[in-house]
């Protein structure tokens, strides 16, 4: 089965969820939405974060994971997966964190270079 993670990071949530790319479907039973403190230290955050990703991906066997695609409020810089939030009072602990990478490192990806994608928009 191939499938792909969509995430919706908000200012105070996250969820996701896996989608089917042979059906073009969500797994509902893959759905997770988390409350973020968005206060926290950037480690604490990318560290919430990935439980519901896990969460996610924890819930079908035997996938193949084509990609995740992260929609992400800004500023950020979407083709580098760095964050450049600075002055909008939530997410400033990771203003310069390198998003992608600790997503990357985190849940062991496999095909790192082209994976992980940012969008300022919901897929």
């Amino acid at each position: 089965m191939n499938l792909t993670l969509g995430v919706d990071i908000g200012g105070s949530h996250i969820s996701s969820a896996l989608v089917s790319a042979d059906e073009n479907i969500v797994i509902e039973e893959s759905f997770c939405k988390k409350k973020i403190d968005a206060y926290a230290t950037a480690g604490l955050i990318i560290d919430q974060w990935i439980e519901a990703l896990q969460t996610s991906l924890s819930k079908v066997a035997g996938y193949h994971l084509n990609g995740i695609g992260i929609a992400m409020p800004g500023p950020f810089d979407y083709r580098n997966g760095i964050s450049l939030i600075e002055g909008v009072d939530k997410y400033q602990a990771l203003y310069g964190v390198n998003v992608k990478q600790a997503i990357i490192t985190q849940l062991h990806v496999q095909n790192p270079s082209s994976c992980v994608i940012f969008s300022p928009n919901s897929f």
